[in-house]
């Protein structure tokens, strides 16, 4: 039986370099004014933008009321390490966070094309910033039409984590852009959130929802957890690019993530090296299907070198090949897959290609992507295995939703895919405990959910 080395390191998006300085600001839309100090929850700022200008290098978490508010773009300077949390009630009480009740629109007019802007060059220079609790949306007619930009270069490094947040309806361009270059390295973490309804209105091809690059001897690392991408793109553009370029190297990692129910007539996850650029692509317990495109295409050329590792993962595309995998012969690519549920691939020499304890048949998902009863997925994937050293564990504990999966010790009998199958208790018996249990971020506010 293969195993799945991990390939990523979360410690370095979870360890943020530690400032003397730290202090909170507040932001409430209701009763602030941004000529007050925004320093106490008596004397909140009006807009985000305002207090965020407040900072200095250090630590700040700025804290924000729910409600709408319209901002303009947002830059996040050098050495300045921001949290900006939504959720609260009017007098900044612990707050809740089951919804996205804290909604960032786009200024008509904004000064930039970006909400958020995280971009840094200089040796030694560092940044970061985490989004929790936020919903960010498309405002009609905005001049703002991305929701997060990071360019990161010249051996500068930067952070950018997201949790328990929503980006919608962003229309045309990438909505998330996060760029590496020239030896700079940047760790992105983004957990428990939803990336839907972006780019319905675009009519070139050749864009995506999500891009992500590491160029030029620079480095990259990417978590997506707990993450649903859907009901994005339309026929010219597509969900998901990773690329590495010119000894670029990128690290990216997916758990309970499902990306499904986009609308391309291209592949869902591309990734791509080029030029002594390195990939490693690591998808575990993930769902990502498409009805009429390849689920995955990976290109390796110029020497460059592409390693893809799968487990208890859907990779399906019921009227097309899932898997597209090509490389010249001055490169290596290697896709390994164990207890995952494939279409049929569609592969160029010289590549290397693993796939044992396949699953096969129609996943049976319903309409939100979960699995439905008589799923061959169900109890079919490796939650674990015993060697000399002990026990690995492979599956993650739980689901996307929250639910548990067969517990440490256990072989087999995880689901494959996102979700954890639960036959009961049902929702129209037990709607509290199920309400407790799901992830709310999970379920998007659309009609055809």
């Amino acid at each position: 039986m293969k195993t799945f080395p991990a390939i990523i390191c979360i410690c370095s998006i979870l360890l943020l370099p530690a400032l003397s300085l730290s202090a909170d600001f507040y932001v409430n839309g209701a009763t602030g004014n941004d000529n007050n100090s925004c320093n106490h929850a008596d004397v909140p700022c009006k807009t985000i933008k305002a207090a965020l200008h407040k900072t200095g290098p250090g630590n700040h978490t700025i804290r924000v009321t729910k409600g709408t508010y319209i901002e303009d773009s947002m830059w996040i300077w050098s050495n300045r390490f921001i949290t900006i949390k939504g959720g609260y009630d009017n007098d900044f009480t612990p707050r809740t966070c089951y919804q996205p009740e804290t909604i960032i629109k786009t200024a008509t007019n904004g000064s930039r094309p970006e909400l958020f802007r995280l971009a840094s060059a200089g040796d030694g220079t560092q940044l970061s910033l985490t989004l929790d609790c936020l919903h960010l949306q498309y405002n009609q007619n905005s001049d703002i039409k991305t929701a997060i930009y990071t360019h990161i270069n010249d051996k500068a490094e930067a952070w950018f984590n997201m949790r328990n947040s929503r980006i919608s309806d962003f229309p045309d361009t990438s909505p998330v852009y996060f760029f590496s270059d020239h030896q700079g390295r940047l760790h992105v973490l983004i957990t428990r959130s939803t990336i839907l309804r972006n780019q319905r209105a675009a009519t070139t091809n050749g864009l995506f929802t999500i891009e992500i690059y590491s160029w030029n001897e620079a480095s990259l690392d990417i978590l997506f957890n707990k993450v649903l991408i859907t009901d994005n793109c339309n026929i010219y553009t597509n969900p998901l690019l990773i690329s590495s370029y010119n000894r670029g190297a990128a690290i990216a990692s997916m758990e309970n993530t499902i990306i499904s129910g986009n609308h391309s007539n291209s592949f869902v996850i591309r990734v791509s090296s080029q030029q002594k650029g390195s990939m490693n692509l690591s998808l575990t317990n993930d769902t990502i299907t498409s009805a009429i495109a390849e689920s995955l295409q990976a290109a390796a050329l110029d020497d460059a070198g592409i390693i893809v590792n799968l487990a208890n993962t859907i990779l399906s595309s019921p009227t097309a090949s899932s898997i597209n995998l090509t490389a010249d012969i001055t490169s290596q690519l290697t896709f390994n897959s164990d207890y995952s549920i494939l279409g049929a691939p569609d592969i160029s020499p010289p590549v290397t290609y693993h796939s044992t304890h396949e699953v096969h048949g129609d996943p049976l998902l319903d309409s939100r992507f979960h699995l439905r009863q008589g799923s061959p997925e169900i109890n079919a994937g490796i939650c674990g295995y015993w060697d000399q050293s002990g026990y690995h564990r492979i599956a993650p504990d739980d689901d996307i939703d929250g639910d548990k999966r067969p517990g440490l010790g256990t072989y087999i009998g995880c689901d494959i895919g996102a979700d954890e199958y639960k036959a009961f208790p049902w929702p129209m018996f037990l709607p509290a405990i199920i309400h407790k249990r799901q992830n709310p971020w999970t379920i998007p506010t659309h009609p055809s959910f």
